[in-house]
C-alpha cells in the first residue's frame, strides 16, 4: 500500500506542486517584495524568484525520493522464518520470501529483525 500511494499520489502530488510553483516564478518575477534577515528589513526581491527557490528545492527533494527504492519482507517477525519453518518444514522459504516480495514490485530484503 505504500509502494502504491507513494507512486500513484504522493509523487505526482509532488510533481504538480513543482510545476505550480515553477508558474507562479514565471507569472510573479516583477512582482517585487521585502526581503527580512534576522528579524529585520534586508534587500528587496521579487515573488517571483522566491517562488523559483522553492520550486528548485522541491525539484532537488522530488529527485532524491524518485531513487529510493522500497524493500520488503517475509519472514516473520524477527526475520528468521521460525514459525514458517515449523508449520512447513519441506518448504524452501527464503525462495518463496523472494518470489513473494518480488512479486509485488518491490526489492526483496532477506536481512531484518
Amino acid at each position: 500500500m505504500l509502494h502504491h500511494s507513494f507512486e500513484k499520489v504522493i509523487l505526482p502530488q509532488l510533481r504538480q506542486l513543482v510545476d505550480t510553483l515553477s508558474k507562479l516564478a514565471i507569472e510573479n518575477a516583477d512582482v517585487p517584495m521585502m526581503c527580512r534577515t534576522h528579524g529585520q528589513t534586508a534587500t528587496p526581491s521579487t515573488v517571483g524568484k522566491e517562488m523559483a527557490n522553492f520550486a528548485y528545492r522541491l525539484k532537488v527533494q522530488l529527485r532524491t525520493l524518485e531513487k529510493i527504492i522500497p524493500t520488503g519482507k517475509f519472514n516473520g517477525a524477527t526475520g528468521n522464518l521460525n514459525a514458517h519453518q515449523v508449520a512447513y518444514p519441506d518448504k524452501d522459504w527464503i525462495g518463496i520470501s523472494k518470489r513473494f516480495v518480488e512479486g509485488m514490485n518491490i526489492q526483496w530484503n532477506p536481512y531484518t529483525t
